[in-house]
């Protein structure tokens, strides 16, 4: 069903692609979805999120905007009945759309999930973790797709499901990318998995993130929201 996923994706894409860039058809695909996903709540860049939307929207027909609306449900669909993979990060690679000269190369999501299993803690220190804080983090500074972060989130979720303690609220994530696609595909695979998170569009040396900050450049994931107020 999943390489279903793909292949029915793919078709779509290249549809869209008969007419337009492929680079921009993925860039406007990603960028209204990512703006739909945010908009679910009120926050202080609601309306800057409304106009990035319209601004790729209106370079297409409505015709085109629905095919575009159906890559985001195919994606929703395929993280839905597998939530353990990196499904855009394969997709962008797999499409030919990584920036090699930038030296843009996903780490695969097999690979991933042994970092995750070596580096994630058994779950008596995860617990006494969660015990202290509220909740442990996991932080990646390089995101790309988000595939680390996925597995270390499901990793994580795996080593606590017999505890007392809610998975779905003990592992906040954090994320940063310099490039604004690859930190939006991240975003978009963790609000659609459900996972409290931030991600945070830039470059992690020069400007990285830091508590209290909050611009344009962070994008905020419903969960997150939820579990830590909204900023208005």
């Amino acid at each position: 069903m999943i390489n279903n996923h793909k292949k029915d994706f793919k078709e779509t894409f290249d549809e869209l692609s008969q007419k337009y860039a492929r680079f921009s058809v993925w860039e406007a695909f990603i960028a209204m979805f990512a703006c739909s996903l945010a908009n679910r709540v009120r926050h202080p860049y609601f309306n800057d999120r409304e106009e990035l939307y319209k601004k790729y929207k209106d370079k297409f027909s409505q015709q085109e905007v629905d095919k575009i609306s159906h890559l985001a449900a195919i994606t929703i669909l395929a993280l839905t009945e597998n939530p353990n993979q990196d499904f855009l990060g394969e997709l962008y690679m797999g499409l030919g759309l990584g920036n090699k000269k930038s030296g843009q190369f996903f780490t695969p999501y097999n690979v991933c999930q042994l970092m995750a299993e070596v580096t994630i803690p058994e779950g008596d220190l995860l617990e006494s973790e969660i015990k202290e804080k509220g909740y442990i983090t996991i932080n990646d500074p390089c995101c790309g797709g988000g595939a680390l972060l996925i597995a270390g989130a499901n990793t994580a979720k795996e080593r606590l499901k017999n505890s007392k303690y809610d998975v779905n609220k003990s592992v906040v994530l954090f994320a940063q990318d310099i490039d604004f696609l690859c930190a939006l595909m991240c975003y978009v695979q963790l609000s659609v998995l459900e996972m409290p998170a931030i991600v945070k569009v830039g470059d992690s040396l020069s400007s990285p993130m830091s508590e209290g900050e909050f611009s344009e450049n962070y994008w905020v994931t419903i969960e997150y929201w939820k579990l830590f107020g909204r900023k208005s």
